[in-house]
């Protein structure tokens, strides 16, 4: 065997020699030489191009919540660098947007919402001759914002999204705390005759992971809130 012209392996007599353990530095042109007892019976030449899995591959850049006719650009990435694909699909599981892939690499899309609530999956598929892979996303439409007479520090909530715990602080006395998910199903409600006082932790880690809206209650206001269970 030879490599860039240059031997690799020491001449056999055996029947047949196999060359293995070639690395991804290793690309470039192969040769094969099969000599008979006088002459040359057969030779050939095989040329090796080193391409990036794309098991690598991910969203570098990807919203998760959309607001009402807006345009987001989502972008692939990977660890390796350059993202070596020969097939790259964009897709997404309803009408709520209008999805374009960036052309000619199409590692990224700009995203055109036109739906107000609800859910989608963002998938993106990819391969080449050595991988493939499939990416999914869930998105959410939502256009919830606070709402009442109250100042931007007056109520606030954290971590904001969050796993297990969410915090209210409220400058004034909470006297109901009701979270529903994004189809007006109750999942949580908290409420006194009197005051919960101006602090509350609520537990959301048995919630599924989603955009839920959370209604806060004082003795003068009402302020509608977007939490997210991540």
């Amino acid at each position: 065997w030879y490599f860039n012209k240059i031997p690799i392996t020491q001449p056999s007599q055996d029947s047949g020699v196999t060359l293995t353990n070639i690395t991804k530095e290793q690309a470039g042109e192969y040769y094969v030489l099969v000599l008979g007892e006088y002459s040359e019976l057969s030779s050939d030449t095989i040329s090796l191009v080193v391409v990036n899995s794309v098991e690598n591959v991910k969203f570098a850049q990807i919203p998760t919540i959309l607001g009402p006719n807006k345009t987001y650009t989502i972008v692939l990435g990977s660890e390796t660098g350059a993202i070596e694909a020969q097939d790259i699909t964009w897709s997404f599981s309803n009408n709520a947007v209008g999805l374009s892939p960036v052309l000619p690499e199409k590692t990224s899309a700009t995203l055109t919402t036109t739906a107000t609530e609800g859910n989608g999956l963002l998938r993106v598929s990819l391969a080449n001759v050595c991988s493939s892979k499939v990416l999914e996303q869930q998105l959410t439409f939502s256009t919830i914002v606070s709402i009442g007479n109250v100042s931007a520090d007056a109520i606030k909530i954290y971590p904001n999204p969050a796993s297990d715990v969410l915090t209210i602080k409220s400058e004034a006395p909470i006297n109901r705390i009701v979270i529903t998910d994004i189809n007006g199903r109750v999942v949580f409600i908290d409420k006194d005759s009197q005051s919960l006082g101006r602090e509350r932790e609520i537990n959301i880690s048995s919630l599924t992971k989603g955009v839920y809206v959370l209604k806060l209650a004082t003795k003068d206001n009402e302020t509608i809130h977007k939490v997210i269970k991540k």
